[in-house]
């Protein structure tokens, strides 16, 4: 889960964005502000969770700047100040030459190992491999240059559709990393590593009233409201390229379920769904996808159909673009058995024609063995 949101100097998002990305994201948060080339971190990890009122304040705060914003869902790790971003990765002491690293998603590679439980992914990333490679890195423009083309030959294909980064630098202009999102808010705009807080209204994990409304010029300042928690399932659902929103809180909340079922066709559900490993995937998907096994399918469609229908619509609305891949890579599976049966066949033939040729090449060699042995024997008559 998590989110990174990129602001530009003199505008901030409405309230009731920053409040719905923070109230799915309640582990802890990070607020880089960069003013004339230096940097200002500020990080918490309240105890009740974050506080969208407290961050869209500190927006606010320095609105005249650059902001780039991180929350944190925790998948990985303790839920502590230590593991909330932005991490250091590199600083000279003097401000001029420091670098932020803020992430989004799950790099799987660099879970810690059992001496460093505590310690989350990312974390663990920024420390052992982006701090060192950073400060030992000289591009075009000098140490730590990550625009630099071959920096993105170094770290590799980290970065895509499930993990994005972003590298904010005293020195440099920020560098996303992975596929980023625009979200148009109003006049204006922002980017953002998770769009889905943007496109539709997504209830917040824990029950939580905001202490107080905050509002700042043209941004629209909501009702004190009290947020519906995930263990409701909402039943709306829509069609054609409206999002539907469908939460299951006894599947979608579950640690590490079995596997994501992707279906290609609602009425053949359970004759012909297809699974997709969970290693491919992020834990930050737990809010995207439904991990279950096909049991629980078969248990939840029985006892509210429902739901389950608006949960399915959810799936294949949200994910036809997967659906497509699996589509698509079924098709070049089929391509590939063609073109080897083809290839196999055009063997057959060739070793039948090489057989029939090197049967009638035998039957010569024959031919001239049997003229030369009569040769042999005329020539001996000839002579007695």
């Amino acid at each position: 889960m998590c989110v990174i949101i990129q602001l530009k100097p003199n505008f901030t998002p409405t309230y009731e964005k920053i409040k719905n990305a923070v109230l799915n994201n309640r582990d802890g948060w990070g607020l880089v502000v960069k003013d004339r080339g230096r940097l200002s971190v500020r990080r918490e990890c309240p105890e009740k969770g974050n506080d969208p009122d407290v961050i869209y304040q500190a927006l606010l705060d320095g609105v005249s700047q650059e902001r780039f914003l991180h929350v944190r869902f925790n998948t990985v790790g303790k839920t502590n100040l230590d593991n909330c971003h932005p991490f250091t990765v590199m600083n000279d002491g003097k401000g001029k030459a420091r670098i932020e690293f803020m992430h989004n998603g799950t790099i799987h590679k660099y879970k810690p190992g059992q001496s460093l439980t505590d310690w989350s992914d990312s974390r663990n990333y920024a420390y052992t491999f982006m701090f060192n490679l950073l400060n030992k890195f000289k591009g075009e423009n000098g140490l730590g240059d990550y625009h630099d083309p071959f920096f993105s030959t170094l770290i590799g294909d980290t970065f895509g559709n499930m993990n994005r980064g972003l590298l904010i630098s005293s020195k440099f202009n920020p560098l996303r990393l992975g596929n980023w999102s625009t979200i148009v808010d109003g006049g204006d705009s922002f980017f953002a590593s998770n769009d889905d807080y943007f496109r539709t209204a997504m209830s917040g994990r824990d029950r939580y009233t905001p202490a107080k409304t905050v509002s700042s010029g043209s941004s629209s300042s909501p009702p004190s409201s009290r947020v519906q928690s995930d263990s409701s399932v909402a039943k709306e659902a829509t069609t054609g390229n409206k999002e539907v929103i469908s939460k299951l809180a006894d599947i979608n909340l579950k640690k590490r379920p079995a596997r994501v079922l992707v279906t290609q066709d609602f009425q053949h559900l359970m004759s012909w769904g297809k699974e997709c490993p969970l290693d491919d995937l992020d834990d930050e998907d737990l809010s995207y996808f439904v991990y279950t096994t096909k049991k629980e399918w078969e248990q939840f469609m029985i006892s509210d159909v429902d739901a389950s229908s608006a949960l399915l619509e959810y799936i294949f609305v949200r994910f036809h673009n997967l659906v497509e891949e699996f589509k698509n890579a079924d098709d070049e599976r089929f391509k590939a058995v063609e073109k080897h049966e083809k290839a196999t066949n055009a063997m057959q033939v060739m070793a039948f024609n090489v057989g029939e040729k090197n049967g009638k090449i035998a039957e010569l060699e024959k031919t001239i063995a049997n003229l030369r042995a009569e040769i042999v024997e005329l020539e001996k008559s000839k002579a007695a």
